[in-house]
């Protein structure tokens, strides 16, 4: 088993390494941001977290599949920041980036397409009526990476962006029996992996 990890923001290229079968991807789509305070006295709420699309794919006739990694939100925006940028894998692998936060905002994490198991991000805190607490920005599938951004206190504070998404990507290499173990003959020996048998 090998390893890509795409966390770039932009587009990149993944090439299917030689022996590799099948891949275990995660796609996950970038936080949303928070506003910056202006001349609002209220407290601003976080961003939403990106949205991740995981699952097996077999690439055994693919030699290359293109994806890109989503941005954070900008924390610009009179009252709400940015949504986060999509990430995605491939034309049919898609996660969402969470919404922005800020003033009088709840915002949704990320809703992700194409996988096999699709899991949305986490909602951003609302702001909160307690003096000085920071509201949190949604969580996602890696907690911060994607996560949406930390609220503040408004009156002037600066924005906050949200995380960059990621793409990560497992290749994994099946291969044929070679021998069995010589301690145990019920294990059978595999490189790359050990399959068990009654």
């Amino acid at each position: 088993v090998s390893m890509k990890v795409f966390d770039t923001v932009g587009a990149f290229t993944w090439t299917r390494p030689a022996g590799v079968r099948s891949i275990l991807y995660f796609v996950t789509g970038g936080g949303g941001g928070v506003a910056p305070g202006g001349n609002h006295s209220g407290e601003f709420g976080g961003g939403g977290g990106g949205g991740t699309a995981m699952g097996f794919l077999d690439v055994t006739n693919l030699a290359s599949e293109t994806g890109t990694v989503g941005g954070g939100g900008a924390g610009v925006g009179a009252t709400i920041g940015n949504t986060g940028d999509t990430s995605t894998f491939g034309s049919t692998i898609i996660a969402i980036g969470g919404q922005g936060g800020g003033l009088n905002s709840n915002p949704f994490g990320g809703t992700p397409t194409g996988g096999q198991l699709n899991m949305p991000g986490g909602v951003g805190e609302a702001p909160s009526s307690t003096f000085g607490y920071l509201s949190g920005g949604g969580l996602t599938f890696f907690a911060g990476i994607g996560s949406g951004a930390r609220g503040h206190l408004g009156g002037f504070s600066p924005g906050n962006p949200g995380n960059d998404g990621v793409v990560v990507i497992l290749e994994l290499v099946k291969y044929r029996i070679r021998k069995k173990n010589a301690i145990n003959p019920n294990i059978k020996k595999i490189t790359g992996e050990t399959t068990f048998t009654n």
